[in-house]
């Protein structure tokens, strides 16, 4: 019987393990998919930026070889191109499996806690960020304000996630 148990122990004991490391496995995929997003809404929205900046001080700017008079047409040629090129879709599809991984990721090991509540940190900054790539929103100065201060704040909690972070043995 004690060796029975002894047995069911180590069995359990190595489940746990493998659960823990399918966990960390999965919690670093969804960081790196994260990763590749928000590089992406980063591009986008300094992008959206500089373009909105030249049709409001430059009176007019080309966007993507055609001359825009004003900074509400410069948007809407800017953001065409964005839906040509896929550019758009890329950014929709990254922030919706950010959505569900989150989600993926709450059945968490408890000693992954941290891990779960660091990841959650970076999607709490990146997400806001990825929807204003999406959909820019507010005048110039609150767009830029915002974007930067999310782009600050995603930066600070990937440093964070890669500093505390819990690794497989």
């Amino acid at each position: 019987i004690i060796a029975g148990r002894i047995v069911a122990t180590s069995v359990q004991q190595a489940q746990h393990e493998q659960l823990v490391r399918d966990y960390i496995s999965q919690n670093n995929a969804y960081v790196q998919q994260m990763e590749d997003t928000v590089a992406l809404a980063e591009e986008v929205v300094d992008e959206t930026s500089t373009v909105w900046s030249d049709a409001i001080w430059d009176d007019g700017t080309f966007v993507n070889g055609t001359y825009a008079a004003d900074f509400d047409e410069a948007i809407l040629l800017l953001y065409a191109g964005y839906e040509e090129d896929g550019t758009l879709d890329q950014l929709i599809a990254g922030s919706e499996e950010m959505e569900t991984g989150i989600e993926d990721l709450k059945a968490m090991p408890e000693e992954l806690q941290d891990n779960y509540e660091l990841t959650y940190e970076i999607y709490s900054e990146a997400k806001p960020l990825i929807d204003l790539a999406i959909n820019p929103e507010g005048s110039y100065l609150t767009f830029t304000d915002r974007t930067e201060e999310l782009k600050v704040n995603t930066e600070d909690a990937f440093r964070d996630y890669e500093v505390l972070k819990v690794e497989a043995n």
